[in-house]
């Protein structure tokens, strides 16, 4: 299901549509304002911990940050602080090919669980070869380092 609505509130709260024991395999987090910033409501432990009560066992939270400048530098290190917070040692990053200290996207992965870094690289590889998708998915796995 699409739910077109404030996303914050929605992961805090739930609404007519949301059962409080449903249980997600994957939320991803990709959202930016105005200024091309993650609004800080989205790398905050209230919203990241209600993320992570909403993940099935084996769910995980893909977050998606903008690298370049200090105010994004900044934003990064509180989200990977907030993470950790959240999800314990189970937060991991990799920059996106052709990334640089101006510019790109840092992707964050976080478990509640243990990451299988092997069944994870094999998963993207046939995620790449069954959905044709056009990247490399296999390699984003390969960047991923711990926070």
């Amino acid at each position: 299901d699409v739910v077109v609505g404030d996303a914050v509130d929605y992961v805090l709260r739930g609404d007519e549509r949301f059962d409080g024991d449903e249980r997600f395999d994957c939320i991803l987090v990709d959202v930016f304002d105005g200024d091309n910033m993650c609004p800080p409501a989205f790398s905050e432990p209230a919203f990241l911990d209600a993320c992570r009560r909403r993940l099935g066992d084996d769910g995980v939270l893909i977050h998606n940050l903008h690298i370049g400048g200090k105010k994004r530098e900044a934003a990064l290190e509180r989200a990977a602080a907030a993470l950790r917070e959240c999800f314990g040692h189970e937060v991991y990053r990799a920059d996106s090919v052709g990334s640089s200290t101006y510019s790109g996207n840092a992707i964050f992965l976080a478990s509640a669980r243990p990451l299988d870094r092997a069944r994870l690289h094999e998963k993207a590889t046939a995620a790449k070869m069954d959905l044709g998708w056009r990247f490399d998915a296999a390699t984003r796995v390969r960047r991923l380092r711990r926070v």
